[in-house]
């Protein structure tokens, strides 16, 4: 009887340190899946390590025998480098003969020259460049099978090392390179302006800060390539809209981050902090000063200033980064397509007319009931068919709109105060929020009228 309980007692135990060993496989995963940069240099990412060794351990049933075939594959378009993969065993501390070279494949075979029970862990040197993911397309994973050498060919275990609980890929699918953060404005050319009706901002000539930030994603140890900067000279950002009337367009927020460029990235002036207005005042320019840090920022707070004495148009402006060619590092690309940067609108009232001759008569009115005692201004500019601006005359009677009033202007009036040229267009700036335009034509025998309404510079006259 005594026999018979020693017996089960003994045979309890075994069976007990047999299941304490049942769960094990892969003890060590990848913790975070490296970050495949697109835009990267091919050769660069043909040299690239996962951010740890990675160690499967050896369960229940899975003895390994000398001349047991273990193989390594790698899934998600990753493939093995020059760089030989190995394996090396615990029992032995020794690495497994590698069969042939895996070079440029996804998988790599070894022969066991040793044995391995239960508990002995195998242990991938993914932490060494072995990988090349410069062909990875989604996430990359390293799984390793094991199969008997005899005639049975059985698979002893065949495991993926994303299996393990809380690991990761080895390696993400491409991701961008860069992030551009872009945080708009707009500011208010002012009727009211001292200098003249839209010549300056409600805020003064300098309008507010806009944003263009850009960021280098490539990191220190989380992504491939690992910790790689960005040259000087090689982020291109680029302005666009009418400049007419625009003094400077400069980064009021840092000191030489910035410097003035042509189209191409070109440094012709060498001016810090200030955009390169071209010459035909359509685009502005400028690049990065030095080079960019691994996970570096560049934040500009860009300003318009305008010129004090040009009548602002309603209009806007885009902003688009591109990244130029850098070398062996990065291949040239558009980090921002073209989005709105900054706009400028117009307080008052505002409407344009090509059809004024002598017969006509327009009619303001105010119906914003705002309008300060001393009366609203109304400016009035003028333009030949040519587009040449015509001066007004200096001794022209200034015009004003009472508050709920009414102010009548004659088509000859209008044009005696451009004596120096023949008006075709006329732009007419209120100081009123809100106001009615009526323009009144009459027949040249005087009996018929044709007149047109608008609301608040809605639509031209």
């Amino acid at each position: 009887m005594r026999k018979t309980f020693l017996a089960l007692l003994m045979a309890v135990f075994v069976l007990s340190f047999w299941i304490g060993t049942a769960d094990a496989a892969w003890t060590t995963g990848f913790a975070t899946a490296k970050k495949v940069l697109q835009n990267s240099n091919s050769t660069t990412l043909q040299t690239q390590s996962g951010a740890t060794a990675i160690i499967y351990t050896l369960g229940a049933g899975e003895t390994l025998a000398t001349n047991d075939t273990l193989t390594i594959t790698l899934t998600g378009g990753a493939k093995f480098s020059a760089t030989a993969p190995t394996i090396t065993v615990s029992a032995s501390t020794s690495n497994q003969p590698i069969v042939g070279s895996p070079t440029g494949a996804t998988t790599a075979n070894f022969k066991m020259n040793d044995g391995a029970s239960v508990g002995c862990t195998l242990t991938l040197n993914t932490n060494t460049t072995i990988f090349n993911v410069s062909g990875v397309t989604g996430n990359a994973d390293v799984s390793l099978k094991a199969v008997q050498s005899s005639a049975s060919g059985l698979t002893i275990f065949d495991s993926a090392q994303s299996s393990l609980t809380g690991a990761a890929y080895g390696f993400s699918a491409p991701s961008a390179m860069e992030s551009v953060y872009v945080a708009a404005a707009t500011d208010t050319a002012d009727v009211s302006a001292t200098t003249g009706a839209y010549t300056k901002f409600t805020i003064g000539t300098v309008g507010s800060a806009v944003n263009a930030d850009f960021t280098n994603l490539c990191e220190l140890g989380n992504t491939a390539p690992n910790g790689q900067e960005i040259s000087a000279n090689k982020i291109l950002w680029a302005i666009t809209g009418t400049l007419a009337g625009i003094a400077s367009i400069d980064d009021s927020g840092a000191s030489g981050a910035l410097t003035s460029s042509d189209s191409t990235g070109d440094i012709t002036s060498t001016t810090l902090d200030t955009f390169e207005i071209n010459t035909a005042k359509t685009a502005a320019y400028a690049v990065n000063t030095a080079a960019l840090a691994p996970a570096g920022n560049l934040a500009p707070a860009l300003k318009f200033t305008v010129d004090g004495t040009t009548a602002q148009q309603t209009r806007g402006f885009n902003v688009a980064v591109s990244l130029l060619a850098d070398g062996t590092k990065w291949a040239a690309h558009t980090a921002q397509a073209a989005t709105s940067l900054y706009t400028i609108v117009r307080n008052g009232t505002t409407f344009a007319t090509n059809s004024v001759g002598s017969r006509n008569t327009i009619k303001i009115t105010d119906r914003s009931g705002g309008i300060g005692t001393g009366g609203g201004a109304i400016s009035i500019t003028a333009w030949d068919v040519d587009g040449n601006s015509i001066p007004a005359s200096s001794s022209a009677t200034a015009l004003t709109l009472a508050n709920n009033g009414t102010t009548s202007i004659t088509g000859s009036d209008l044009a005696a105060r451009f004596p120096t040229g023949t008006p075709m267009k006329y732009e007419i700036a209120v100081e009123s929020s809100n106001a009615v335009v009526t323009n009144m034509k009459d027949s040249t025998d005087g009996m018929v009228r044709t007149t047109v309404v608008y609301t608040s510079g809605v639509g031209a006259i």
